[in-house]
């Protein structure tokens, strides 16, 4: 439980993710993960020090040859755009990034506090004012203002996963 405890592991933990989707992200036509959450981040190694952080379950993965669709079932991280059920691409997977962070750094599941059903959630999440949970007070000031940005509704306005690996090395030094 004291495993993931230190901000050092968090940013490690959220480096790693990072890397592993940026790769997914380079290929031509780029891979959309479509179902980027902590259940499919598994954790490599015992001593935290070698700890690495692996992005799994491929299952839902596409090359984005054009925009994707079809609504997806993990709607805690799943990307407004995508709940919205409008067309979408690789993107979307940096709005769930941001999820898993806040997970990391809040040390909950995203939106475990609110009591609505699934569909309000849904219709909160996407409306025009966009509802977020709280950013976690307790993450590095550039890692809050990277989950905000992340969160983004606007998918284009999101920072890609290669700012993500900047802005996370650059903390970590």
């Amino acid at each position: 439980d004291d495993l993931i405890k230190s901000d050092e592991l968090k940013l490690k933990i959220s480096l790693d993710i990072a890397r592993g989707m940026k790769i997914l992200h380079s290929f031509n036509p780029p891979i959309a993960h479509r179902d980027l959450r902590s259940p499919n981040i598994l954790l490599v190694g015992l001593d935290p020090k070698y700890l690495c952080a692996k992005v799994s379950d491929f299952g839902l993965s596409l090359f984005v040859t054009e925009k994707l669709e079809g609504n997806l079932y993990s709607w805690r991280w799943m990307a407004p755009e995508v709940q919205r059920v409008e067309d979408y691409n690789e993107l979307c997977d940096l709005y769930s990034f941001g999820m898993v962070m806040y997970e990391l750094f809040a040390q909950k599941i995203p939106f475990q506090d609110f009591k609505h059903d699934k569909e309000e959630m849904r219709r909160r999440i996407t409306s025009d004012t966009g509802l977020r949970p709280k950013v976690p007070q307790a993450a590095p000031r550039k890692v809050q203002k990277l989950i905000v940005k992340l969160w983004k509704d606007n998918p284009e306005k999101r920072p890609s996963f290669e700012k993500c690996v900047k802005v996370l090395e650059n903390e970590m030094e």
